[in-house]
């Protein structure tokens, strides 16, 4: 037996972990991303409830490799601050286009309008997903129905303020639904009103 076979055969072992070891350095080298393909995206800086409006404090950013980015990524904060989420986002989560509510025309061809009710409490009850008719009290106590099964995109929750004079600002009676334009529009009008209802369906 030669030198060269006689060093392979006694440290057969040693040379079996080594090559066992180089293999699976070989194989993370080749599945890790180059951070040339790292790109930054915008994800939620934590756990933020349905209806929340964003703020830059709830904005965080993140590299993610390019090939693994979901469709509609919100690429700067500046897309994003301002909006409203239709759906709980986790911590560290990536924004999409798809959880923030829409403005103007969607895809299905409705359009988003924000509607104030006049109880809070009400506007409590409802859920991205809800489906409701919209009521109008008039003056003489009578109502009318302004708008049927529309769809509820959003309810945005913000902190009870006070104003000028002490007035309370109500949290919570503020809705976003989703509805054909002409409604949409009606609703639009309706809505600078006050005693604007709501019935559950």
């Amino acid at each position: 037996m030669n030198s060269a076979r006689l060093f392979v055969y006694r440290f057969r072992r040693p040379l079996a972990a080594a090559s066992a070891a180089l293999a699976v350095l070989l194989l993370a080298a080749s599945l890790r991303p180059a951070s040339a393909d790292l790109v930054d995206v915008i994800v939620a800086a934590s756990d933020l409830p349905p209806g929340a409006t964003l703020s830059a404090q709830d904005l965080s950013v993140a590299a993610l490799p390019s090939g693994y980015l979901p469709p509609g990524a919100v690429m700067t904060a500046e897309a994003a601050v301002g909006r409203t989420i239709a759906g709980a986002i986790s911590a560290g989560e990536p924004l999409t286009q798809s959880r923030l509510v829409a403005t103007g025309p969607r895809e299905d061809g409705l359009h988003t309008v924000p509607v104030r009710l006049a109880d809070a409490e009400a506007a409590a009850l409802l859920a991205p997903g809800s489906v409701i008719d919209l009521v109008l009290a008039s003056r003489d106590s009578a109502a009318r129905v302004v708008a049927e099964g529309v769809h509820v995109v959003t309810v945005p929750q913000r902190p009870a303020s006070t104003g000028l004079g002490g007035a309370s600002r109500t949290a919570g009676s503020l809705i976003v639904v989703a509805t054909d334009r002409r409604t949409a529009v009606v609703l639009a009008a309706a809505s600078t009103q006050s005693g604007l209802g709501v019935v559950l369906r």
